[in-house]
Parts: structure tokens; sequence; C-alpha cells
């Protein structure tokens, strides 16, 4: 049950990062 949850947690940090870098990196390339 903790693994699981853990796992959730895992996938969806790492897609809002690539999120937030994809974000950061249009913002880069329009300015």
């Amino acid at each position: 049950m903790v693994v699981v949850v853990a796992d959730i947690v895992t996938a969806f940090v790492r897609r809002r990062a690539k999120i937030i870098i994809l974000t950061i990196f249009t913002y880069a390339a329009l300015c």
C-alpha cells in the first residue's frame, strides 16, 4: 500500500517536474 502510494507520488512529481521544465524552457526561448 505504502509502496503504491510512493510510486504514484513519484510519477506525479516526475510529470510535474517535466511540465515545469518545459514551461521554463519555453519562457526562456520567448525571452
